[in-house]
């Protein structure tokens, strides 16, 4: 067989079947709707928006979500995880290729006189020389010819695997987003509280003095002072508490942007009103979620890879074929190596067969098949917990937005009823008591409604990140 025939032959070798089960994407079923809450009090059906960041109005906000995409440093090592499974994938698709190796050697020799019989005669006789030199120059080339597929395999594998990192790095800056987005959100609103326990305690502190001087012209009893002054007291110590959290949170979005954690502490301290959440939150039907979410499309990749990898598994089972072969010169004198009557060649084909192994091939193509079915029950399991997540927070959403608006009004009734003990006992007609009794459930009454606001944009990112958007501008980015 010439070489010409042996490479044709190994051409069509290559166009045979690939061993292994050809992968099917699965297509799990998804409600036609939400089933969490009326979406006709604080959600619709249209299309989530991509830059759902935006929809709070806030250039603070906006300026920190494209920093933390560009400089976050988890964003960063999940960006090289891509390039190692593109690396990989680079060193699967060598196995289509022949193997070439260059070789070069010289040597002189000397035979020894005292080395044996047999080895003086031949020499003596002039077939072997005693003292010569030998040049050698040229290649060896072995091609395995991917006659099963099991190397057509272990690339679908890799691209498989390459698509799941580029989900997985997906899923990363969609928590950093959400994470930039709910440490900013924890921030302002701790400023509210602050901003709000400030103005109780000077409220206090103007009751407290009310209080003494009515105790000095005998109005009121000391019990009174004391009661006045421990309320303010109390207030007051608030105070510490709330800037230490204030800082944290500012420390934590420097981290996600990327920078030591006091780098925004100057910027961020400013205070400014909190961000507003839309009046209604498009989030679509529960079947784009299977687009939408990178740890659903995550799985459906890594599912991908491991049915490959069954492919791979099968194909070591059957026999491997190579195409070997060999040229260059060989000469004993450096002049004459490159001549043609030193030209030295060889081809031909070869065949491997594992025979016995023991069971470990068949045990490798069992164990490739049951991580496929696992890698199918967690796609499945991932969908479905991808469906509860978004149905979770879509009615955390819709009942902190209740919440809220009840803690105003209770807000609004509570400051009245403040107003009016203290303008009662002012004239005598009214007890301490009651006075204190009302400042505090007010102070309390505004401090679950800060919290209550602050939660309902915690729990609205908690939305917009179970819907699985915002990586999608990013991408022409990268």
């Amino acid at each position: 067989m010439s070489w010409r025939r042996g490479l044709l032959l190994g051409l069509a070798l290559l166009g045979g079947c690939a061993v292994g089960p050809d992968y099917d994407p699965p297509e799990p079923l998804a409600p036609e709707g939400w089933d969490a809450a009326d979406l006709s009090g604080v959600a619709s059906v249209d299309t989530p928006d991509a830059r759902w960041w935006e929809g709070f109005e806030d250039p603070v906000l906006m300026a920190l979500i494209e920093r933390a995409a560009s400089a976050n440093l988890d964003l960063a090592a999940a960006r090289l995880r891509v390039q190692q499974a593109r690396a990989l994938r680079g060193i699967a698709a060598s196995g289509l290729f022949p193997s070439v190796d260059a070789r070069a050697a010289g040597q002189r020799y000397s035979l020894s006189e005292n080395s044996g019989a047999l080895e003086s005669e031949l020499a003596g006789g002039g077939l072997i020389p005693k003292r010569d030199e030998l040049y050698q120059a040229g290649f060896d080339v072995v091609w395995e010819l991917d006659v099963f597929g099991g190397t057509r395999r272990a690339i679908e594998a890799a691209d498989a695997r390459i698509g799941a990192t580029e989900d997985e790095r997906r899923a990363v800056l969609l928590s950093v987003l959400a994470e930039t987005a709910r440490n900013y959100a924890e921030l302002r609103g701790e400023q509210r509280r602050l901003a709000i326990t400030r103005k109780n305690a000077s409220i206090l502190g103007q009751t407290l003095e009310i209080v003494e001087g009515r105790f000095r012209v005998g109005l009121s009893r000391e019990i009174d002072v004391a009661r006045a002054r421990a309320q303010a007291e109390v207030t007051e110590a608030l105070i510490p508490l709330t800037r230490g959290r204030i800082r944290a949170a500012a420390y934590r979005l420097a981290v996600l942007v990327g920078e030591p954690p006091g780098a925004l502490v100057e910027e961020l301290l400013a205070e400014v009103p909190m961000p507003g959440p839309a009046d209604r939150v498009p989030v679509g039907l529960p079947s784009d979620l299977l687009l939408r979410r990178p740890d659903i499309r995550f799985a459906e990749r890594q599912f991908a890879a491991a049915t490959a990898d069954v492919g791979v598994a099968k194909a070591d089972l059957f026999p491997r074929f190579f195409l070997t072969g060999s040229g260059g010169f060989e000469s004993s004198s450096f002049s004459d190596l490159f001549d043609g009557d030193s030209e030295t060649w060889s081809l031909g084909p070869a065949i491997r067969w594992p025979v016995f192994q023991g069971g470990r091939l068949r045990a490798r193509q069992d164990f490739a098949e049951a991580v496929a079915e696992e890698a199918a029950v967690r796609y499945e399991q991932t969908v479905l917990q991808a469906l509860s997540e978004t149905e979770s927070a879509l009615i955390l959403y819709g009942e902190e937005r209740r919440t809220y608006e009840g803690l105003q009004e209770a807000a609004a009734a509570s400051e009245r009823a403040a107003i009016l003990a203290e303008r009662l006992y002012e004239k005598g007609l009214g007890d301490f008591l009651t006075v204190l009794d009302a400042q505090r459930r007010l102070v309390e009454i505004q401090d679950q409604a800060v919290q209550s606001e602050t939660r309902v944009l915690v729990r609205l990112i908690a939305l917009y990140k179970a819907l699985g958007g915002g990586w999608e501008t990013f991408e022409s980015a990268r």
